[in-house]
């Protein structure tokens, strides 16, 4: 494969052998060894600064000699046959291809011009298929796990720092110290390509799902295995484009998987709005709006109830409604091979789109009978519904202590009956109660009754078997991935903007990044389209799961 790499755009500079650029960027440092040894000896306090200097010129050096090995794995005899079977694999028909010169940047901020075997999709599939947009591929770089300009570590590092940092200009600040000198909107590009490109690696792995053709890892055998859920709270931004005047239309800019409510909802809102001064100069302004992300959290415990030392959880989570979160959740138990765990406890609080989805889950995720399935109630969410109605009746401090002491031991040794009893026959004492607050203290004893029948709340049983009695780890998820990342004062997203970091954080938090991003780039070597929208199937008791579908 014909290919080569110069250290400028015009070629000037040819990348030669690895011991040549080794060579090359020592005589560039020779030159500046004898300016830093005068600086620490004139001013010891400048070792920091020194330090930096140091380490930012040999960040170069590695660079020219990475730069080097790419421009020769080109030239090894079986490169080409892996690119061509790369080429024949592809989702789509494509051309032999020309060489060509792309810009790729390097870990240590090197940026270098190589060139590279270009295959786009051949004519006649691009004009029977124009619609698809499947992008072509340069055939050589993906076999080194480069896809978008930029290098595997380079983007690791791009993403770990947006992902965990408050905000890309935090991001953008910390890569600068690291020699990364890249704008704000680059960074930007890369990590929502690199959101997108985990989304759509997982819309595939649920389309595989559907199909019967997903792989299963085994990684969950023989292990005891928790799942909890719940949701957050972030804010959206809604544009609205004045038109002339102070006329404005509302652009909703949120995808097209809303729910029916959220739509619904949007379409009430008035077309007229925003700042008075923002309408009469004719500005875009924009409108707020809360929406919940939901989080599933997938772990293994010990025989005493907690999550194994030195395992790492999953978590994962989506902006598109319960069902995507379901089916989700399903693709997740069956590749990681939850069909041959142990046990599978499913934790949350007492929200219906919950528990109202699992017997879907376990169907979707081919779950087998001889799984044990356990589905426990948080222990302090029942604790305080129970609380939540107390407070209702007019009681005294010292009462109000005594009854919540000894309705919270009853609910721990699993004799929630009595709590709803002794609930009820307080209710029925007060008449003087009015009708809003009679409502609420009976949702709280429907809360207690409905999750008791089902079996939700036989804690004494759990803690025999060692099974958590609450949902701690998802609560804490909530925490970490949303609030500390997508929620606080003035931040708005755009429902694509969103999803794309929720995904990035997530698996940031929970340690398995680097590898979703192996994965990830394995995928789009075989069709390198960013495309994550998938309609969800409906997993609920009115829409039964169709596993024959």
């Amino acid at each position: 494969m014909e290919s080569g790499a110069s250290l400028d755009k015009e070629g000037n500079l040819k990348v030669g052998s690895p011991l040549e650029m080794a060579s090359m960027h020592y005589q560039q440092v020779a030159s500046r060894i004898q300016e830093w040894k005068r600086t620490i000896e004139s001013n010891p306090a400048k070792f920091g600064e020194l330090e930096l200097a140091v380490h930012e010129e040999y960040r170069k050096g590695a660079d020219m000699v990475l730069a080097a090995y790419l421009v020769m794995v080109h030239a090894v005899a079986s490169f080409d046959a892996a690119a061509e079977s790369t080429r024949k694999q592809y989702a789509v028909p494509l051309t032999r291809g020309r060489v060509r010169q792309i810009q790729l940047r390097l870990l240590g901020g090197l940026v270098i011009w190589i060139r590279s075997l270009y295959c786009e999709p051949s004519r006649r599939w691009f004009r029977e298929n124009n619609p698809e947009k499947v992008p072509g591929i340069y055939i050589g770089l993906a076999q080194c796990g480069i896809t978008n300009g930029i290098s595997p570590a380079l983007e690791s590092l791009i993403v770990r720092q947006v992902a965990g940092t408050h905000s890309f200009e935090f991001a953008v600040d910390e890569l600068q110290r690291q020699g990364i000198s890249m704008s704000y909107k680059a960074i930007r590009r890369v990590a929502y390509e690199c959101g997108n490109g985990l989304l759509t690696l997982r819309k595939r792995e649920i389309e595989r799902l559907r199909a019967g053709t997903l792989i299963s890892s085994g990684e969950l055998a023989g292990c005891r295995v928790v799942v909890q859920s719940d949701g957050g709270r972030m804010k959206f931004r809604y544009e609205k484009t004045a038109r002339t005047g102070s006329e404005f239309k509302t652009r909703e800019t949120a995808k097209e998987s809303e729910s029916d409510a959220d739509i619904e909802h949007n379409a009430m809102l008035p077309e007229d709005g925003g700042r008075a001064k923002a309408k009469k100069r004719g500005r875009k302004t924009y409108r707020t709006e809360w929406r919940e992300p939901k989080l599933v959290t997938i772990f293994i415990i010990d025989q005493n109830g907690k999550q194994v030392k030195n395992s790492k959880a999953w978590i994962d989570g989506t902006m598109q409604g319960p069902d995507a979160l379901a089916e989700i959740i399903a693709m997740h138990l069956f590749r990681l091979g939850a069909g041959q765990a142990q046990s599978i406890t499913f934790a949350s609080d007492g929200a219906p789109w919950i528990w109202d989805r699992i017997d879907g889950i376990l169907a979707m995720a081919k779950i087998p009978s001889n799984v044990t399935i356990h589905k426990v109630l948080d222990c302090c969410h029942a604790i305080g519904q129970m609380q939540a109605a107390l407070k209702q009746f007019s009681l005294s401090e010292t009462m109000l202590k005594g009854l919540g002491r000894l309705h919270r031991k009853q609910i721990r040794d699993g004799d929630w009956k009595l709590v709803v009893r002794s609930l009820e026959k307080r209710l029925s004492r007060h008449s003087e109660l009015s009708e809003s607050t009679r409502q609420l203290i009976t949702r709280s004893i429907n809360y207690l009754r409905h999750h008791g029948s089902a079996g939700r709340m036989d804690y004494p049983t759990f803690k025999l078997v060692g099974i958590p009695l609450g949902s701690g780890a998802i609560e804490s998820g909530i925490r970490r991935v949303i609030n500390m990342r997508l929620k606080s004062n003035g931040m708005f997203w755009l429902a694509e903007h969103a999803e794309s970091i929720l995904q990035l954080r997530c698996h940031y938090i929970s340690k398995r990044l680097d590898e979703r991003l192996v994965e990830k780039r394995v995928e789009l070597t075989r069709n390198g389209k960013l495309d994550w929208d998938l309609l969800p199937r409906e997993i609920t008791p009115d829409h039964p799961l169709n596993t024959s579908a």
